[in-house]
């Protein structure tokens, strides 16, 4: 699944990575196939605007276009979580997920994929999404993006868990998991419209009991996320040649295809 961005902090979700191997140790394999018996859960995207900036019409057409359902929360509300393009801030979108997400805070059949509202566009439809969540992360309950900044506190870095490959830092414009996690983790702390969003997700995941009990990890080989902001070099925009105007995405470094 995809999203570009042309902004500073410009994200990327992009499609499903295939022939991905998964473990053969034998004690996995009866909770796989209970796991692969159930229905595979739904996805609900969501995203908080208060404002239609072209940024946003920019993503809904690209949700319009792979058929998903953009739920938006928060149009119409004045927006107190101050200029996040520049400083810190967002939590207001916190708040507003909490307002519009109890519903689903007991639907273990719920995927929620969370998507900032001006800088992102996607670039696969549901079965995609969900499909690559499924394959890549099978063992985790939650998966946030990841960046190569340790943003807004920098000091924060060294409580980082060291990772072999790939983007260490939390970013919180794109993440996805299993509802009641979701809204576990919205509700875990108190929050103000002026405080910043990325330190509310940072601390929850430096929590290494709150990041076991609720299995958080990063995308930090952008096998489903790809952060644009400082490492646009990364990545390569490739066309096919057989005239309809698709386009695939890849992170050369990592040789993934997000």
């Amino acid at each position: 699944m995809g999203t570009v961005s042309y902004w500073a902090c410009g994200l990327l979700i992009l499609g499903i990575l295939t022939n991905l191997i998964r473990s053969d140790d034998p004690s996995e394999s009866t909770s796989e196939q209970s796991i692969s018996n159930q229905k595979p859960p739904s996805l609900i995207v969501v995203t908080v605007a208060t404002d239609q900036t072209d940024g946003f019409l920019r993503l809904q057409r690209s949700a319009e276009q792979f058929d998903l359902k953009l739920n938006v929360f928060g149009l119409g509300q004045q927006w107190n979580g101050g200029d996040t393009r520049y400083y810190q801030g967002g939590g207001q979108k916190i708040k507003i997920l909490r307002e519009s997400l109890e519903e689903y805070k007991d639907r273990e059949d719920v995927i929620v994929l969370f998507v900032d509202a001006y800088d992102v566009v996607f670039n696969a439809g549901e079965e995609e999404i969900l499909a690559k969540f499924d394959e890549i992360y099978y063992k985790y309950r939650v998966v946030f993006s990841a960046e190569p900044f340790c943003w807004p506190r920098k000091e924060l870095a060294p409580e980082y868990p060291t990772v072999q490959f790939g983007k260490r830092f939390l970013n919180s414009g794109l993440f996805m998991g299993y509802a009641p996690e979701i809204w576990r983790i919205i509700n875990e702390y108190p929050v103000a419209d002026e405080d910043d969003d990325q330190l509310y997700y940072t601390n929850i995941y430096l929590d290494e009991k709150l990041r076991n009990d609720l299995k958080i990890t990063l995308d930090s080989m952008s096998f489903i996320f790809q952060n644009l902001n400082g490492i646009k070099d990364d990545v390569a925009i490739e066309f096919n040649d057989n005239g309809d105007a698709q386009v695939s995405i890849s992170n050369v470094p990592y040789n993934t295809h997000p």
